[in-house]
């Protein structure tokens, strides 16, 4: 019983437009009965109450289609926002991610000049091997964990860029390159004496 008063409650417009052309039809089929209303005025009493019926759906149908059209409307919108909202994380992320390659990118093309200076001065420029092992394992764990803030913020709004997840395994692959290829050259790096360098 609650639950058809809770209907009722919340379908109480649609029954009220429903049940008042239904009255007005029964008021005159009954006048129409008890001979007040001649057959001519029946018809046009009739005729004036079906273009009211054809209206009535006529606007139902076009309340509901403006109604499925801002639903649309306001899905499409939230949607935006949340693409909105994703790109910015994910731009924070790809400047953080891109601040850390170059910081790496400038220490390889520094060191060649370092050893240049410290050939031609060694006592004034050092070419300590030991300090820059040290940078390449710094190195390592920066490019880590700038790939991981990274790939966080992609993944964690991933429903708004869902299709730009490839280029994220991409990018994921060639940290992975890169962070294979700094661990070879460090290996490199410290076997090979100064001097050969």
């Amino acid at each position: 019983m609650g639950r058809l008063i809770k209907i009722f409650k919340n379908n109480f417009l649609t029954l009220l437009t429903f049940f008042i052309p239904l009255g007005y039809l029964y008021g005159v089929v009954a006048l129409k009965r008890k001979g007040v209303l001649s057959e001519e005025n029946f018809i046009n009493i009739l005729t004036i109450f079906i273009g009211w019926i054809v209206a009535l759906l006529i606007a139902l149908i076009h309340l509901k289609k403006t109604r499925e059209d801002n639903l649309r409307l306001k899905e499409e919108e939230i949607r935006k926002a949340l693409e909105i909202d994703a790109f910015r994380e994910i731009n924070k992320g790809i400047t953080s991610f891109s601040s850390v390659i170059t910081t790496i990118s400038t220490a390889y093309l520094i060191w060649p000049n370092n050893l240049k200076l410290h050939i031609q001065t060694p006592e004034i420029f050092k070419f300590n091997k030991i300090e820059i092992d040290l940078e390449i394992n710094q190195q390592v764990v920066n490019l880590l964990r700038g790939s991981t803030d990274f790939i966080l913020a992609i993944e964690s709004n991933e429903i708004a860029v869902i299709q730009f997840d490839h280029l994220r395994k991409y990018i994921q692959f060639k940290v992975d390159d890169i962070n294979e290829l700094i661990r070879n050259f460090q290996k490199y790096f410290t076997k090979v004496e100064k001097e050969t360098w």
